[in-house]
């Protein structure tokens, strides 16, 4: 009997998959499970590493201590990022200076509807539409990576253990990996 495979691709990141040699429509229909691994697995990862700074990578690099911008307030003299962040009323934590980024991948706020979750049979995507977002997760030019999403092995665990829950709920079978 064929399996079937199960695989997630991040930007950044190698892809990983697992194959079920499972019967039944639960394996065939991973919709019902999608949900539990995008409130379980990947908004905890994502409020993590902003909550965080990107603990989950060694920490997100510092701001930039170059002093660079402009202020009216300060005619003539120069300051950080940081500095400028805070001083324009932007949040001085990195990578939520409006907050949208994070609000799109934790599902809240106002930047919720920024946020991607599609979900069929066999597929789940999950990110989001900030068109700066990727440049944070890869690095560009001048910005340092600050990968927001990064899925290590006890994500890939956690995410095959509520899939198999779900294929023992629906089918009653035992979903060992193939």
């Amino acid at each position: 009997m064929p399996g079937y495979k199960v695989s997630f691709t991040m930007v950044g990141q190698k892809e990983i998959s697992r194959t079920f040699a499972t019967l039944g429509e639960a394996v065939r229909n991973l919709k019902p499970a999608w949900d539990g691994v995008v409130d379980q697995v990947l908004i905890p990862m994502a409020k993590e590493q902003f909550d965080t700074e990107g603990k989950r990578v060694g920490g997100w690099q510092e701001l930039s201590p170059v002093k660079r911008y402009r202020l009216k307030s300060r005619p003539g003299e120069l300051v950080t990022y940081a500095e400028w962040k805070v001083a324009k009323g932007f949040s001085k934590r990195i990578l939520q200076k409006t907050g949208l980024m994070k609000e799109s991948l934790e599902r809240s706020g106002p930047g919720k509807g920024m946020g991607i979750l599609r979900t069929t049979d066999d597929y789940l995507e999950y990110g989001t539409e900030v068109p700066y977002s990727i440049h944070h997760q890869m690095g560009h030019g001048h910005l340092p990576q600050r990968r927001i999403l990064i899925f290590w092995k006890e994500d890939w665990q956690k995410t095959m253990r509520i899939i198999r829950k779900h294929i023992w709920k629906n089918t009653g079978v035992s979903a060992q990996p193939g």
